[in-house]
């Protein structure tokens, strides 16, 4: 998938096409800096990524936490679909806002999650 990216940025120059792995890859970087944070290997199994949250709370199946990652993933889709022509700057704007929108999401629901697990033990 990163290949594609790769391919997609530089054949058409949009740099908007990080957006294809946007959910994924803030999970898996912040999930990242989480375990380092917290002193732990990252090379070892864990169950901290968001979408393991989701499941581990008991209120998501993993058929709804996969929709939900699903049509997240696809509305940045989307939104690559409709400005990967659009000039250097708007597509920096862009991401930027993409971006920051999926990382707070992600501090917000981490927390939250965090928070109930506290509370049910």
């Amino acid at each position: 998938m990163f290949f594609l990216v790769y391919q997609f940025y530089f054949t058409l120059k949009a740099p908007v096409a990080i957006l294809l792995v946007a959910v994924y890859g803030v999970d898996t970087v912040l999930t990242i800096i989480r375990r380092i944070k917290m002193k732990e290997k990252i090379s070892e199994a864990h169950r901290h990524h968001l979408y393991q949250l989701f499941v581990d709370s008991k209120r998501f199946s993993h058929i709804t936490t996969s929709l939900i990652y699903s049509v997240i993933q696809l509305l940045c889709c989307i939104i690559v679909y409709y400005s990967f022509q659009l000039g250097l700057w708007e597509q920096l704007l862009i991401i930027t806002l993409v971006l920051l929108s999926i990382t707070l999401s992600y501090v917000f629901l981490v927390r939250y999650f965090l928070k109930m697990r506290v509370k049910a033990s």
